[in-house]
């Protein structure tokens, strides 16, 4: 069963817990972090709103209200989009442990999420297009009650996977 931390520890000890890369790396314990293409569609929308500013200045339209429009969103909607992807590249997390795995779904999320390796039925990969062109993808963890989980854009999706797989046959 795919439990929050409230239910089987206080948060404080399961956020305790969830090591920084470093301390993971110094503990041999396997711990997978987001991958950076998670930035991409925040600027592939600055990069349009940027298009359309420059088309209409040299359309001489840029006293135009749309045009004032756009201005204002690039102003305010990048950094926002820009702000959400960074609060998730810094908060997606899944740390495999010796009898269970610890993961942060991401931002907004506040709370942990622990999960049992006996109650692990099944573990998939699964990349999208900027995953097949960067490199990331998500893990899908299916429990034995067939409820799922997934941790999107990892930086190591298969890796994760295999680590999770190996975990739970050692504890088998």
């Amino acid at each position: 069963m795919v439990r929050d931390a409230t239910n089987t520890m206080s948060l404080e000890a399961i956020e305790g817990q969830l090591l920084e890369p470093s301390e993971a790396a110094e503990e041999g314990v396997p711990l997978f972090v987001a991958h950076w293409h998670l930035f991409v569609p925040s600027f592939v929308i600055a990069v349009l709103y940027l298009l359309i500013w420059y088309l209409a200045s040299i359309s001489q339209i840029s006293s135009h209200y749309s045009v004032r429009l756009v201005i204002v969103l690039f102003a305010v909607v990048v950094p926002l989009i820009l702000a959400w992807a960074f609060l998730r590249f810094e908060t997606i997390k899944l740390q495999v442990n010796p009898d269970r795995l610890i993961y942060h779904p991401g931002w907004p999320a506040s709370v942990p999420l622990d999960l049992s390796l006996s109650d692990i039925s099944e573990v998939k990969t699964r990349k999208g297009v900027l995953g097949n062109l960067f490199g990331g993808g998500d893990v899908r963890i299916t429990t034995t009650e067939g409820k799922t989980a997934e941790i999107k854009t990892l930086r190591e999706p298969a890796n994760a996977s295999a680590a999770i797989l190996e975990a739970k046959r050692k504890t088998a």
